[in-house]
């Protein structure tokens, strides 16, 4: 191969590479134009979610399309009470799906799952974690200095 021939696909590989970068450049424009999109959504979806009383809340998880259902545990500790609720949540429920479905803000009225921080097995976890089978969803009591 001759010096011209190698620099005409050098400019070739140049010039696809130039193109690549737009589209590139054009994907991650894309990318964040649906991100904010989600954004706005979620928060549509957490006002609305907010308004609903816990009767409507369950019946609309019982209306999901996925009706397999996984068990997990919901759990809140006093030092002088501990109460857990082995419960059956959809499949692709969220933390919070699971504490609202246990029954336990009823039970638990001094629980504040926005203010208060909840996890799975011991790790701090935000309310929109989606749980797996088996998991154990620990809402953690703030610590007190005479305890």
């Amino acid at each position: 191969m001759d010096i011209k021939s190698l620099i005409n696909e050098m400019h070739e590989i140049r010039l696809q590479r130039q193109e690549l970068l737009k589209q590139e450049g054009a994907l991650r424009q894309k990318q964040d134009e649906l991100e904010a999109k989600i954004k706005l959504k979620l928060d549509d979806m957490n006002e609305e979610y907010e308004s609903l009383s816990e009767e409507e809340f369950q019946m609309m998880l019982s209306d999901m399309a996925d009706s397999s259902q996984i068990n997990v545990e919901v759990v809140y500790a006093l030092p002088k009470k501990q109460t857990i609720k082995e419960i059956q949540v959809p499949k692709g429920a969220t933390i919070e799906d699971s504490i609202r479905l246990s029954g336990i803000l009823t039970e638990c009225p001094d629980i504040d799952i926005k203010s208060q921080k909840v996890g799975i097995h011991g790790m701090v976890k935000p309310l929109s974690d989606i749980v797996h089978i088996g998991d154990r969803v620990e809402i953690y009591r703030p610590v007190s200095k005479t305890e």
